[in-house]
């Protein structure tokens, strides 16, 4: 999947297109992988790919990867484990490493016979606390609209869809002074366009 030269790339999307279906999980242990001259004149004019890179050509070569992609900062191996089944393992680049892919990637001449490390994520990198992470701040996040809602901070929900589906719901009043709470919901009209 080669990119042209300015455009972004979304590592998850990369990730879910190449590896279709393996499972994912944070490496257990550290790579050592020895970047050769035939690494880099093998990985010349794939700029800018994360399945072709120079790291890509020599954890091929090395670690007998299938399928691999680099980024900056991570990088996910087709390994096999213990029972032979394949699996993606995903690592952490050392600096080493990452300079090696963002010099690639600028075009900027690299060199060979160089060690580099793939590490195990550290514990803020992982996949799990990751996950963990996200579901927290979209739980807060959820929590604090709510509130807003039932303070009466926030008067309008302004629910966006698409105009072949259902009106737009708005809250108008939330508290009537009673310290019971009702809810008065007005159905908007369409707006077109």
């Amino acid at each position: 999947m080669k990119r042209e030269k300015g455009t972004r790339c979304n590592p998850i999307d990369v990730v879910r297109t190449t590896f279709d279906g393996l499972p994912i999980i944070d490496s257990k242990a550290d790579l050592n992988l020895i970047v050769r001259n035939d690494d880099v004149a093998a990985a010349k004019g794939n700029q800018r790919s994360p399945g072709n890179c120079i790291l890509a050509k020599a954890c091929k070569r090395q670690a007998g990867s299938h399928t691999v992609a680099f980024f900056r900062r991570i990088a996910y191996l087709d390994l096999p484990d213990a029972t032979g089944a394949r699996q993606v393992n995903r690592f952490e680049l050392d600096e080493a490493a990452a300079a090696i892919v963002e010099a690639f990637d600028k075009g900027k001449v690299v060199k060979g016979e160089v060690m580099v490390t793939l590490r195990s994520p550290r514990k803020s990198m992982r996949l799990d606390t990751i996950r963990e992470k996200s579901r927290k701040q979209w739980e807060r996040a959820r929590r604090e609209k709510r509130h807003a809602i039932l303070n009466g901070t926030i008067t309008d929900t302004k629910v966006i869809r698409a105009p072949h589906k259902k009106p737009r719901v708005d809250v108008v009043s939330v508290r009537n002074g009673t310290g019971l709470v009702h809810n008065t919901i007005v159905k908007s009209p369409r707006r077109s366009g």
